[in-house]
């Protein structure tokens, strides 16, 4: 029976047509049953009292059921029976002239019925009441009529088109209502993956900081021989690395807001140099911009410990206002700042990380100088949320306009042309009324290009408006004085139709203005023409709560939906954030959870043996597997990047490991390389990746290839007892003498 609505911009639709609607008909019904007693017959204005009592009494009950914007079936039920009820009490309701003109109350209340019934109940229902409430219209001026056949069969017909005008009205809002929605969940789908996107990206790119910042700076120690024996510190900086890389299997809470100083304070106590910490009051910053700054630091303090040469550095977190500053300053042996400009830590774990979180980092040193890496970040940089685009506005607006300019060229064809017609010979100039109705047509037809096309009015609103008003001071002062308010009177109720259709999109004292001065000029014309009565006036209240009051229900109508729109927006937006925080939880587990699978084989149990001291970092063969471990992370860092040729850039950053141990490493390009793809490149690089790590003074790396296949080989002087297994994506070649290796490894590229 009732309308059920999906999706956000229906919804609010529905909840507002049930409310807003409601509401109007309400209004009507009580200013109907406020005229009723006046403008009815003699001998029925005690009949007429009663019933406007008991009409003015529900409304209270209607508005009641109306206002949560899911009406009762019984309340619409009673709300139907009384109006039919109405409808056929006009013998004694409706006086005898007004009934002849199809004016009165009662068809007031009755039009207004129908007209919202379009916006409250499915199509069948809606037509079924219409059906209903237009018969009883025609049974009770037919029972007050006798002697007049068919005299309110005109009034009831006209109701009937009223109800499929505004059912017209609502199904054009409501189909911009649900393409609104589809809209708006097309655009959320695309948002949400990006997001989703950006935020495994970012999640990326901290994973691999973190493994710079700890894991990979531990191993590649204990690969480099720093470590030649069991250290207290190794012990908990390695179980703090395994609890960093396990921790990161779980999702973080980004969103909530952490200490800084407290994290700093860990940050310092766990770090090889001795940290002289000068941290501010406590302040509060969202975890992951916290994060940042913990991690840059972290990277920064590890800087000193590997080349500052010092054992000593000052940590200073200050805040000034919306901006927090952290400082860490050595004063060892400084660095060449253009020589190490291009490295991970200092671009990818201090610069990067910063620059994700909307913060900066600076590092500035030279030569025999010390080092100061400054990390700024702003509260102005917190993100401000964008309030969503109302994307149900401009379809509800255009869905209003096309139905707006359909009722008005109804009502000027279907209504204002048999009056005009009807009553040529009583107009004082049949060719003046001929006149203003053909420039209201031609409004029509004008404003009909701009909503067609969905465009504005730009500068053909005003002269329009004005030409409207001017139509309607011409026909009116062209009707004579008796026939004012009648039948006759073609213009009166139309002209609100134009307003309405002209300030639709302004603001709605706009359309009020334009109904005012309508209505004062039409004053003004009853009074000069000396119809200033008692009986014209209550003739023109009555057409103005009925006419007057659908047209500025349908101005406000277009003013409340774009507020309406707004609303569905922000809940459809409310609703998007909650399933996009959940998808990007699960995504992002499922992410790191894949990673921790990948690294744990490989670091887990190094990490784990250092940890307990059940591995010993003076032990060769330790030694050997921290240096492959940590190659294999490099390795990972430089698939990250964006490089012309991935293979000698990944090579390189293994490379890197035996050139921190001394190792001379000679690399060698032939050819050209075909487009390699990641596990290949991993089966390829996997044996020198071994090699390398092993190597005691010189190695040699050759990469050649063609479009056919691409080849890997590496000569060292060591010979590792095993190579790990390419699980025949390559093919492995090996020759071992007592003091040097050769490993080659080939892809052939598969062929169409």
């Amino acid at each position: 029976m009732v309308i059920v609505p999906t999706g956000y911009a229906e919804t609010h639709l529905h909840a507002f047509a049930n409310r807003y609607v409601g509401l109007t008909r309400a209004v009507v019904a009580v200013l109907a049953a406020l005229v009723a007693v006046p403008a009815a017959p003699p001998d029925g204005k005690v009949v007429t009292a009663v019933l406007a009592g008991v009409l003015l009494v529900w409304q209270g009950f209607y508005l009641l059921g109306t206002r949560t914007g899911r009406p009762p079936r019984w309340v619409l039920g009673v709300d139907f029976f009384l109006v039919c009820v109405v409808g056929l009490s006009q013998p004694w309701t409706v006086r005898e002239d007004f009934l002849l003109d199809g004016i009165g109350w009662v068809p007031v209340l009755l039009s207004m019925t129908v007209i919202a019934c379009q916006w409250q109940l499915t199509a069948t229902w809606a037509l079924t009441v219409t059906v209903l409430v237009a018969c009883s219209q025609a049974a009770g001026s037919a029972l007050a009529l006798p002697g007049e056949a068919g005299a309110g069969l005109p009034v009831a017909v006209w109701m009937v088109a009223e109800g499929a005008l505004s059912r017209g009205l609502y199904v054009l809002v409501r189909r911009g209502a649900r393409r609104a929605d589809a809209a708006g969940a097309r655009a959320e789908v695309t948002r949400r993956q990006a997001e989703v996107a950006r935020a495994l990206r970012d999640d990326e790119a901290e994973h691999v900081a973190v493994l710079h910042d700890t894991v990979a700076n531990t191993l590649l120690m204990v690969g480099e021989r720093v470590f030649p024996a069991r250290a207290g510190w190794l012990s908990e900086r390695a179980r703090t690395d395994l609890d960093l890389v396990s921790g990161a299997a779980a999702p973080a809470g980004l969103d909530e807001t952490v200490e800084l100083a407290e994290m700093l304070a860990q940050v310092c106590m766990q770090s090889a140099p001795r940290v002289d910490q000068l941290l501010s009051d406590p302040v509060l910053v969202p975890n992951e911009v916290a994060t940042a700054f913990c991690g840059a630091v972290r990277e920064a303090l590890g800087n000193v410990a590997k080349h500052a040469g010092v054992r000593e550095a000052t940590v200073r977190a200050t805040v000034d206002g919306q901006f927090v500053t952290v400082l860490v300053v050595d004063e060892g042996r400084g660095f060449d700042m253009s020589a190490a400009a291009a490295g991970f830590g200092l671009s990818g774990s201090i610069e990067q990380r910063m620059r994700r979180v909307g913060g900066h980092a600076t590092v500035s040193s030279s030569p025999g100088a010390g080092t100061t890496v400054r990390l700024t970040w702003s509260t102005a940089e917190l993100p401000t949320p964008a309030r969503p685009e109302p994307l149900a506005e401009q379809r509800f607006l255009r869905g209003v306009r096309v139905a707006t300019l359909l009722i008005a060229g109804a009502v000027l064809v279907g209504m204002n042309l048999p009056m005009l017609l009807t009553h040529l010979d009583v107009y004082t100039s049949p060719a003046v009324q001929v006149l203003c109705y053909g420039l209201l047509a031609a409004v029509v037809c004008v404003v009909a290009v701009p909503i067609a096309t969905d465009r504005p009015y730009g500068a053909l609103r005003w002269p329009l408006v004005l030409l409207v008003l001017a139509a309607s001071f011409v026909a009116t002062a062209d009707i004579p004085a008796p026939h004012l308010m009648t039948s006759t009177h073609w213009s009166y109720g139309t002209i609100g139709w134009f307003g309405t259709l002209l300030l639709l999109d302004r603001p709605l004292r706009e359309l009020v203005a334009f109904i005012g001065v309508h209505t004062a000029a039409t004053l003004t014309q009853l009074g000069v023409a000396g119809q200033f009565d008692g009986s014209t006036l209550l003739r023109m209240v009555t057409v103005s709560i009925a006419i007057v009051g659908f047209q500025l229900a349908v101005g406000a109508c277009g003013q409340a939906l774009v507020v309406l729109a707004q609303q569905a927006a922000d809940d459809a937006a409310g609703a998007a954030e909650v399933v996009t925080a959940h998808e990007k939880a699960e995504r992002l587990y499922a992410h790191r959870q894949a990673r921790y699978t990948d690294l744990m084989p490989t670091i887990g149990p190094l990490l784990d043996g250092l940890a307990d001291g059940s591995l010993d970092p003076g032990d060769e063969r330790v030694q050997h597997r921290c240096a492959v471990a940590a190659a294999v992370i490099r390795r990972l860092f430089a698939e990250r990047g964006d490089h012309e040729d991935p293979l000698v850039e990944e090579l390189r950053a293994v490379m890197d490991v035996a050139l921190r141990k001394g190792v001379v490493v000679d690399l060698l390009l032939g050819g050209h390389r075909p487009p390699i793809p990641v596990p290949v490149r991993r089966a390829l690089t996997e044996p020198a990746l071994t090699v390398l790590a092993a190597a005691e003074s010189t190695a040699r790396v050759t990469i050649d290839g063609d479009d056919n296949a691409v080849t890997v080989s590496v000569v060292a002087d060591t010979a590792p007892s095993d190579l790990p297994a390419t699980n025949g994506i390559v093919a492995t070649n090996v020759l071992r003498t007592d003091k040097q290796i050769w490993v080659e490894t080939q892809w052939t590229v598969a062929t169409p």
